[in-house]
């Protein structure tokens, strides 16, 4: 069986997606992304749109679902889309023949022999989610757009291989960048964004020994660096691999190391 990977297709303010092949499956995390960088960014990994076997949205806002309808509609065969029913209810128009389901958030699945954790973020959106990922040999995690974190996002980032966090603003560039007062509230308040500080927060109360890989996502153009964001990781995870994702290039593949998953210790792993 092929090693587990993930790749962030791309991300930033202007645009979101990433791939994970996990025990077997082949999901997408977000289409915020146009079709043609979706597309491309596959095609990279040597992945094509119809080899995806579900797309997992985390919340309705543009730069999420940009390119959903696109995606669904150059597809030979029909998928299933998850998401929160808030999620699903705002881009219902986009599924057409596609299958929407229903995750609850504080809930556990199992989709595609995966165990699926869909769990509550505090962001400006209907019903919006993170996402945990358990297979037998690798545990991974999205947790991108929240304005503060508490302990339900902590226990559900606790114990990953490969984690991909928001690193949005700094909050010193945010304060003297470009934005109007009410957009700059909006980032920085308790259903927006969180900062690079917020986040290597967040990082030192997760980063274990078994934790591999972090991308820091989400990185604002105008109110924050990679350097900065780096920085501030580093700061908390010392021998983790750190990457930050940027808007127009993927990361490439990043392979994690195959170890057992004590989540999935004796579990006979079903389809959805």
């Amino acid at each position: 069986m092929e090693d587990d990977y993930f790749a962030v297709l791309g991300s930033g303010s202007s645009g979101n997606a990433t791939f994970l092949h996990c025990g077997g499956a082949r999901v997408l995390i977000d289409c915020g992304l146009s079709c043609t960088r979706i597309t491309d960014g596959l095609e990279e990994l040597s992945i094509g749109l119809d080899d995806i076997d579900a797309i997992f949205l985390t919340h309705e806002h543009s730069d999420h679902v940009r390119g959903l309808q696109r995606v669904l509609g150059k597809r030979s065969t029909p998928i299933q889309v998850f998401g929160t029913r808030g999620t699903l209810n705002a881009v219902r128009e986009n599924f057409g023949e596609h299958e929407p389901v229903v995750l609850k958030r504080g809930s556990t699945q199992t989709i595609l022999g995966l165990d699926v954790t869909a769990f509550a973020i505090s962001h400006d959106a209907s019903e919006p989610c993170g996402y945990r990922f358990d297979s037998a040999k690798m545990s991974f995690a999205n947790a991108t757009d929240m304005g503060v974190w508490n302990d339900g996002v902590v226990e559900a980032l606790t114990g990953l291989d490969a984690l991909v966090l928001e690193f949005n603003h700094d909050l010193d560039m945010l304060r003297r960048g470009p934005y109007p007062h009410f957009l700059k509230r909006r980032v920085s308040g308790r259903s927006g964004h969180l900062s690079n500080w917020q986040a290597a927060q967040l990082l030192s109360k997760v980063v274990s020994s078994e934790l591999q890989h972090v991308v820091l996502a989400h990185l604002s153009d105008k109110n924050n660096t990679a350097q900065l964001a780096l920085e501030a990781a580093a700061e908390v995870a010392s021998g983790v691999s750190l990457v930050a994702a940027q808007q127009s290039v993927s990361t490439g593949k990043i392979t994690t190391t195959a170890r057992p998953n004590p989540k999935m210790a004796g579990r006979q792993l079903a389809l959805f």
